[in-house]
């Protein structure tokens, strides 16, 4: 069994040690579960300490990722003296369907025009002399973004446009 404490003590300065402590339960339960991994299997196979409500804590909480991140590449990763670049890149997965968040349209250079679909943004670390990247943050782009940024029309005077809802009239 792999114990995955020792890596996890690279945040021990930064975050409290209950996090930690109960971040390492969690992982090691998710390496043992086989198929599907519920917040009730992690309980079952977690042991003394990770009971059903603190991984549902542990869960609900706010939890800053770009840190957690930094912190395993800084102290897993980077070699003595070695320059590292931040790089990012902006990536559109295609998606049909009309009710999934962040869901609009963006340019995909694969196809060359604006398609439909989710877009994403991803920073990374990149070691010049390793030649190894890991990645900090992957973040989905909302496409309500691109509609704050336009300009607003003003009203024009004169005769109101009267809209009418979609489909047969009530009572027709």
């Amino acid at each position: 069994m792999l114990n995955i404490m020792p890596h996890l003590e690279c945040l021990g300065k930064t975050f409290p040690k209950q996090f930690v402590r109960l971040s390492g339960i969690v992982c090691q339960s998710m390496l043992c579960c086989k198929g599907r991994i519920t917040m009730p299997g992690l309980s079952r196979w977690s042991g003394k300490g990770g009971s059903y409500r603190s991984i549902q804590r542990l869960y609900g909480s706010t939890v800053n990722w770009l840190q957690i991140n930094r912190l395993f590449f800084k102290t897993h990763r980077l070699k003595e003296n070695e320059v590292c670049l931040l790089t990012g890149d902006e990536t559109t997965v295609t998606k049909s369907g009309k009710s999934t968040h962040g869901l609009g349209r963006f340019y995909s250079s694969i196809y060359g025009r604006a398609v439909k679909g989710l877009n994403f943004l991803s920073l990374c670390l990149v070691g010049v002399s390793s030649r190894q990247s890991a990645p900090l943050l992957m973040e989905a782009m909302d496409a309500g973004m691109k509609k704050e940024t336009q300009v607003k029309k003003k009203p024009t005077k004169g005769k109101k446009k009267v809209t009418r809802s979609k489909g047969r009239p009530k009572g027709s």
